[in-house]
């Protein structure tokens, strides 16, 4: 489920939540790039993190930056299932942070294929 738009906003998402994972649905495609809904999705997972899976982007051309986004990320919801690389903004970089994160066990895979053939994560 996209949280685009629907779940930027300081209101209790809880209920779409709720709808999403009683309809069989548990991965959440969420960034920083949209405003508060990181972590409004952080609050409306409350209790259930367990039962989702966090799919969550990085899209600056700065290497610090793209690194604080991951540990927004990382302490919103304590690890990442999909990390991606948004719009492929400086890529390299802020693969190797990834790929670092990987290695530490706070994210389980990273998207970003496309980039480098052969890396299939």
């Amino acid at each position: 489920m996209g949280t685009w738009q629907t779940f930027d906003t300081a209101t209790d998402r809880s209920p779409i939540a709720d709808e999403a994972l009683a309809a069989g649905m548990n991965l959440f495609d969420s960034s920083l790039m949209y405003g508060r809904a990181e972590e409004t999705l952080a609050v409306a997972l409350k209790g259930r993190r367990d039962q989702t899976i966090i799919a969550a982007k990085i899209w600056t051309s700065s290497s610090s930056e793209g690194r604080e986004q991951a540990n927004h990320a990382l302490r919103l919801f304590g690890r990442v299932e999909i990390y991606q690389v948004h719009n492929l903004v400086n890529w390299p970089a802020q693969l190797r942070m990834l790929e670092q994160l990987k290695g530490e066990r706070k994210v389980d895979a990273i998207r970003g294929d496309a980039l480098r053939p052969g890396r299939i994560r």
